[in-house]
């Protein structure tokens, strides 16, 4: 078995390399399972995802050193980490998540006064496809965050 940094780190507990996703710079596919964090599942060009899942396509961002980068994303122990620019399928929990990270920008209305804070979404994500769930109740829930998240932010 091979030993990193002189032996003092196992092999393969700080990253195994596993084939699966696309890497744009060498043109080709690799992924990085990290630390038991499982990988959203990327889709294929007419695959849909499992039932109750949500279809996605998340963003980079506007900071390059660190919205570049796999988001990992954390619903109760259940750890995932999703790719940027890929469709993927993450469970709901997941998406839910996803959606709810906001963040707090400023904008001043006028020279000389204060500046005013409003919420806004963390993360660029593209829904291609809402899940869809079996208990009424919970679809009105989605169809409640799905208005919120639709909403057209102009800055």
């Amino acid at each position: 078995m091979a030993q990193l940094a002189g032996g003092m780190i196992p092999a393969g507990e700080h990253g195994n390399y596993v084939r699966g996703q696309y890497n744009p710079g060498t043109g080709k596919i690799d992924q990085y399972e990290q630390m038991g964090k499982d990988n959203a599942i990327v889709l294929k060009q007419g695959e849909n995802a499992p039932e109750g899942w949500a279809e996605i396509v998340l963003g980079f961002g506007d900071d390059p050193s660190t919205d570049n980068g796999p988001l990992t994303v954390t619903a109760g122990t259940w750890s995932m980490i999703i790719p940027r620019n890929l469709r993927c399928a993450i469970p709901s929990a997941h998406f839910e998540n996803l959606l709810q990270s906001t963040e707090t920008r400023y904008i001043q209305p006028a020279v000389g006064q204060q500046l005013v804070g409003y919420k806004a979404h963390r993360y660029n994500v593209q829904v291609v496809k809402w899940p869809e769930a079996v208990d009424n109740s919970v679809n009105e829930y989605l169809e409640e965050t799905k208005a919120v998240h639709e909403k057209i932010e102009v800055g």
